[in-house]
């Protein structure tokens, strides 16, 4: 991100799930209010060329829970090339970080047309992205794809397609890199980036909502405010605020005014701005502008005059603040290494949606739970109290925030609960279904397969399921058809057997479901706790960086 053998069923449920879903459903159902403002995505751009970007990493991995290094480029013949930092993705692995590499084209557009324009070319970088991310473990990845010449709009938009297409086949994120723009402007350097045509082929947009003032133009503040406001406005119109990471750039250009012609900014960093200060003391100034919500610094070099913005935490807590207002699901940093160190001081306050609130009195729409620290509210109370409440969802663990579904790549509103996940499904408004449970069965067993089961006639204590190829009996049989059946758990993915508990590290007899795992728990034998729902719910939220 540049200046400029058996296969399980993907869904549960079919008719029979939607008929049984349809009595559970309350009406009317209203659309869930977030509480508060919550940055859910915390994402960085790591670089290989400059060290301070590893040691920027090393140090507040912790404090990011997605990362795009920048180890890939696609050349004007469409190859891939490069290679990946065993220390970078090691690192992200350990500590539960979603790794997006970042693939740059590295020619330029007039180069990279033929790549575009030929159908096998495109294919072919799909196919070599889509070995790349399965061969690597990655989780996705983000494509930026800058110096497009205008005309390739329609080239690009099909590569998007094409891409998005196949990696929703293996459950793969894809993000896009783009250009700021403030109206559908079809010529220049984003040109090629038509907003409307592409909102369908990625999961998540980083808007690189910086260099309005760049280094062959004018001295001037890299994001002003007042111009980040009318970028925000256009991209959240057109491509939806809950697809929206807004890219914060985190550098600065200083400009010799003094110079005839003008010369180009130089790029500088946070450390190199204040080393500045300290080499030529003698005449610099340091200021904020409060309108553009930009430092600057005045100093002079060899008798001549020099300008530099630049970004500090003050601005970058101006532009999360502002991020907030939105309701965009987070920021993505360009780079890592080039920052104010004190900004880590910020994100690490920041308010993810596993992060507890304040608590409140109830009222009839919202709820608060002391036990969580989180709150119920609109058509997911309504839900939650319908179905199941504690027994079956348990406790809220975060707010409402927008998320990529693991399932079909759509950004849904949702909600997390020790034992399963709310999810928001606008597209179905009007119809009993608004409401789904996430596949968290599906999501924990990915990489497991399970022994299939010989056929059996169905009894009143045993049935079989050809959907999925297993057994559903006894105990778990009387649970699944008297807490909501398909509808809430989904077609057995396992038999019975025996499993360690990652909670608390006993042996249980449990069997996976597409929603949920049951466990038998025979120390409460004869009571309503003797079979219960494992903490699925927990452990999604663990493996995106909380703590419940």
């Amino acid at each position: 991100m540049m200046h400029r053998v058996w296969r399980k069923p993907r869904s549960a449920g079919g008719i029979a799930a939607l008929l049984l879903l349809a009595t559970l459903l309350p009406a009317p159902w209203n659309r869930p209010a977030p509480a508060q403002a919550a940055l859910a995505i915390r994402w960085g751009f790591y670089v290989t060329y400059n060290p301070n970007s590893l040691v920027s990493l090393q140090a507040h991995a912790d404090q990011l829970n997605y990362v795009s290094p920048w180890f890939y480029s696609v050349n004007g013949a469409g190859s891939v090339t490069g290679s990946a930092q065993p220390v970078v993705n090691d690192l992200l692995r350990a500590k539960g970080i979603k790794n997006l590499p970042m693939i740059r084209n590295s020619n330029g557009n007039a180069n990279f047309h033929n790549a575009l324009l030929d159908p096998a070319i495109r294919n072919s970088m799909v196919a070599q992205l889509h070995t790349l991310v399965q061969q690597n473990g990655y989780d996705g990845i983000t494509i930026d794809f800058e110096a497009i010449s205008p005309g390739d709009e329609v080239l690009l938009t099909a590569f998007m397609t094409g891409l998005y297409r196949d990696f929703k086949t293996i459950g793969k994120t894809v993000a896009m890199a783009l250009p700021a723009k403030t109206r559908a402007a079809t010529t220049g350097w984003a040109g090629a980036f038509n907003y409307d045509a592409l909102k369908p082929w990625a999961d998540y947009f980083i808007v690189m909502a910086y260099d309005q003032h760049y280094p062959g133009g004018a001295p001037g503040p890299v994001a002003p405010l007042p111009w980040l406001n009318d970028v925000a406005n256009y991209a959240g119109a057109t491509l939806g605020s809950e697809k929206i990471i807004w890219g914060i750039g985190v550098y600065g250009y200083d400009w010799n005014t003094s110079f005839v012609p003008r010369r180009d900014g130089e790029p500088r960093t946070w450390a190199e701005t204040q080393a500045l200060v300290q080499q030529f003391p003698t005449g610099a100034t340091l200021d904020y502008d409060y309108v553009n919500q930009t430092p600057h610094l005045s100093y002079v070099r060899d008798n001549q005059q020099h300008e530099v913005w630049y970004e500090n935490r003050q601005s970058f807590d101006a532009k999360v603040s502002f991020i907030q207002g939105r309701n965009f699901p987070g920021f993505a940093v360009w780079r890592l290494g080039q920052e104010d160190p004190a900004v880590w001081g910020s994100i690490g306050g920041l308010r993810s949606p596993c992060t507890a609130i304040a608590g409140f009195a109830n009222t009839p729409s919202r709820v608060y739970f002391p036990q969580t620290g989180h709150s119920l509210g609109g058509g997911f109370l309504e839900y939650w109290r319908a179905h199941g409440r504690l027994a079956i969802y348990g406790y809220p663990l975060t707010e409402e925030f927008a998320e990529a579904s693991p399932s079909d790549g759509k950004v849904y509103t949702v909600q997390y609960f020790e034992r399963n996940r709310f999810e928001f499904h606008p597209e179905l408004r009007g119809t009993p279904y608004i409401v789904q449970l996430g596949l968290l069965g599906n999501q924990y067993t990915a990489r497991r397969q399970f022994p299939l089961s010989d056929p059996v006639p169905d009894s009143g204590t045993l049935r079989y399921f050809p959907q999925t190829g297993h057994r559903l009996g006894g105990g778990f049989l009387d649970l699944w058809l008297t807490k909501g059946g398909l509808a809430q758990f989904g077609y057995p993915l396992s038999d019975e057997f025996a499993e360690r508990s990652a909670t608390d590290g006993r042996t249980y007899t449990v069997q996976y479901f597409e929603r949920a795992r049951l466990e038998y728990h025979p120390e409460f034998g004869g009571t309503a706790n003797e079979f219960q729902l494992g903490l699925l719910g927990v452990w999604a939220v663990q493996q995106q960086g909380c703590t419940p």
